[in-house]
């Protein structure tokens, strides 16, 4: 089982992230590099992911996805244990909303801190897992998708 490289709070970060989103490309590469070191991978994990979603490329979505991973989907949360399960219900979790939210980020305004990248206001966060006990081998996955993310509370 991997680890994450710190706790993931995401329903937090999400509710305080809007004011601290970065105004520059460069301004984002600076704080990945910062945050995961200065080889690429999770600039490249970004955009292959919205590429991915931008061409509907369900294998290569699902590849970059961490399993196993609980989406709630209708208020009903739902663990998808493998890449196969994700694609099967693809439609299902990358709903249009959601689709729209990774096509339409403009990477110069993604939020970044040390729980990774986040995507609109939370509905999708990439971050870095450790493969090995001393986390020198990491990979960048997709770790949250919530449909939840920017709806607003019921009064």
């Amino acid at each position: 089982m991997r680890k994450i490289l710190s706790p993931i709070v995401f329903a937090c970060l999400a509710a305080f992230a809007a004011p601290a989103l970065a105004q520059s490309v460069e301004a984002v590469n600076d704080q990945l590099a910062l945050q995961f070191g200065d080889d690429g991978r999770m600039e490249r994990a970004i955009i292959d992911f919205q590429q991915a979603v931008r061409d509907g490329d369900v294998e290569t979505v699902a590849a970059l996805v961490s399993y196993p991973i609980t989406i709630n989907i209708d208020g009903v949360d739902r663990e998808f244990a493998d890449a196969e399960a994700f694609a099967a219900d693809y439609n299902d979790i990358m709903t249009p909303d959601i689709a729209e939210v990774v096509a339409g980020q403009d990477y110069g305004a993604l939020f970044v801190n040390s729980q990774g990248a986040m995507f609109g206001q939370g509905e999708v966060w990439i971050t870095a897992f450790c493969e090995d006990e001393s986390c020198n081998s990491w990979e960048p996955k997709v770790v949250t998708i919530q449909h939840t993310a920017n709806r607003k509370p019921r009064q």
